[in-house]
């Protein structure tokens, strides 16, 4: 089984769109939270930020593999040996930690390398996007602690307003994948808006994302991303072929004995 997860760059009319037909576009925006920045004082200054705002962004994919497809995560391992990335895309593949959780991770804030994104208003790390599996117990990966992962939350996440949600429990569907965003800015330093709601949650707190989610880095829609979710069974069959139907076959005699050249 392999399971995708694809951050999808929008624009911000594709997202308000978006927004508008599931009903989840806000009717009223918190001042100071909708993702309007002080404009810059002189001509050349407002280009130059149009210019970075406006650089086109990364296509990022999380793959949650079978085990024996995912990389062991020890102190001799390195990021690079876990994704693949061109000018326009870049994959990241899950590793296995040394509490036996399996998980593919992104941070998203300005990175050219990353993301793509280098506009100055935006912070080097944001929030953190996590595809992983359920651990034993039902609890959930803390998103805080990303270099050990020594340390596990409860088995609840919760919504934008810090509402405790419960997560599945590993009895429940062993196969399943856990898709969840957690904040690396406290509330009130940060404009990230998940679903037209602007995230409250404190940090690290696991807030569980859907597909189509529309997650957006600065304001209701700027620098937004949809979220996609795949599921592959590799287990599946493939479609059984009709075989021909079997001629049955003289004996041959000894007068027309068969030879091989």
């Amino acid at each position: 089984m392999m399971t995708k997860l694809v951050l999808l760059p929008l624009s911000k009319s594709e997202s308000r769109k978006l927004l508008k037909r599931s009903g989840k576009y806000p009717n009223k925006i918190e001042p100071g939270r909708g993702g309007s920045p002080k404009l810059p004082s002189t001509k050349t200054e407002l280009e130059t930020a149009e210019q970075a705002y406006n650089q086109p962004r990364k296509t990022i994919t999380l793959v949650l593999s079978e085990v024996n497809n995912i990389i062991e995560l020890d102190s001799d391992s390195s990021d690079d040996e876990s994704c693949d990335e061109n000018k326009n895309s870049k994959v990241i593949y899950s590793k296995k930690y040394q509490d036996c959780s399996e998980a593919a991770r992104v941070s998203l804030g300005r990175s050219s390398k990353t993301t793509g994104i280098e506009w100055t208003k935006i912070s080097r790390v944001i929030c953190e996007v996590s595809l992983h599996k359920p651990i034993e117990g039902g609890k959930v990966i803390d998103l805080l602690d990303s270099a050990d992962n020594a340390k596990l939350k409860s088995d609840t996440s919760v919504d934008c307003d810090n509402n405790k949600k419960s997560s599945p429990k590993s009895g429940d569907n062993d196969k399943a994948a856990i898709a969840s965003l957690g904040m690396r800015k406290q509330a009130g330093d940060h404009c990230v808006w998940l679903d037209g709601q602007l995230i409250k949650a404190p940090l690290g707190r696991a807030i569980q994302i859907q597909d189509g989610s529309i997650l957006s880095l600065f304001g209701v829609t700027g620098l937004s991303y949809q979220i996609k979710l795949y599921q592959d069974d590799d287990k599946k069959k493939s479609p059984k072929k009709k075989s021909p139907k079997k001629r049955k076959l003289n004996t041959p005699t000894k007068n027309e004995e068969t030879f091989i050249k």
